[in-house]
């Protein structure tokens, strides 16, 4: 219970002029910052930082030297963060906007040609070895509606979509109905 020394005020002085310039890193991004220390004081109710009320963000840390052990707190003032803030949460909607915003990628005539091989697939139901050893050419499977709904379309041996199956005309077609996103996709 005792004031500081000198010596032992520089050296704390460098270990929270090394976590100041930490801090203004983290928001190099947003705005180059610089950190310097004008003073300093043992009690906060004498800082003329900011106004009495000012809401502050407090970073409080515990320092152990030897056998001594006590709290450090730096404390900055919110409104000196609310700019940096505001840009933050401005770049965040513009951001999610252009997420949004589905980019078509851009299209090369060499791919005109590509062949991809595409597979419409159901889960329509189980059967036991014996039934299976019994079907012949001309059997009729019945399969519940449902399963038309639901059938897989697949993109080189990968499920993208679900959709389902129609007559047009003479020809069977799927409707794509949804995008899957399957465990083969990731």
């Amino acid at each position: 219970d005792r004031y500081l020394t000198e010596i032992e005020m520089n050296l704390l002085e460098e270990v929270v002029q090394v976590i100041l310039e930490e801090w203004c890193r983290q928001w190099k991004e947003e705005q180059e910052l610089d950190a310097s220390l004008i003073g300093r004081e043992s009690n906060g109710r004498f800082l003329q930082t900011s106004p009495q009320d000012a809401i502050m963000l407090v970073l409080s840390m515990e320092a152990t030297i030897g056998d001594c052990s006590e709290t450090i707190q730096v404390a900055v003032p919110y409104y000196t963060l609310e700019p940096i803030i505001k840009t933050i949460h401005a770049r965040r909607q513009r951001e999610a906007f252009q997420s949004k915003v589905e980019k078509r990628p851009d299209w090369s005539d060499a791919y005109d040609s590509i062949r991809v091989p595409v597979t419409a697939e159901w889960d329509a139901m189980e059967v036991t070895v014996q039934e299976l050893m019994q079907l012949r050419s001309g059997d009729v499977i019945r399969l519940p509606r449902e399963v038309i709904r639901r059938t897989r379309v697949r993109l080189m041996n990968t499920t993208k979509f679900e959709g389902e199956v129609g007559l047009e005309g003479d020809r069977v077609v799927v409707r794509i109905g949804s995008r899957t996103t399957s465990e083969e996709e990731s």
